[in-house]
């Protein structure tokens, strides 16, 4: 069964690579200027940074006093830049968890395949 699903898998990634032109898809560079974010936007994100302990994570990794001193000032160059570094980081812990290289191998989850 697991090999129909990889078939599949497989298929759809040469199937999507062969429809979009790599030129289409321009990938973000991260010394790019930061998104724009508004005070409000940024106030709900620094709010989540805070609730993000229920998923696992540390608030602590995602400088949420960097965003909050920014919010403090009303300073919308550091507000963007504080928010969109915590922003990546934060996405990038929901999409591919956070754990430290060491302790990334010696671990089976019983069941998951």
């Amino acid at each position: 069964m697991i090999w129909h699903w990889l078939a599949v898998v497989v298929f759809a990634a040469a199937a999507f690579a062969a429809a979009v032109p790599h030129a289409a898809v321009p990938l973000a560079d991260p010394a790019a200027a930061p998104a724009e974010w508004n005070k409000a936007d940024s106030h709900g994100f620094s709010s989540v940074i805070g609730g993000i302990a229920r998923d696992g994570l540390d608030p602590a990794d995602h400088d949420p006093e960097a965003l909050d001193a920014a919010l403090a000032r009303s300073d919308s160059s550091a507000i963007a830049v504080a928010a969109s570094r915590s922003f990546r980081r934060l996405a990038a812990d929901l999409a591919q968890g956070n754990v430290s290289g060491s302790s990334r191998i010696g671990w089976f989850i019983a069941g998951s395949v």
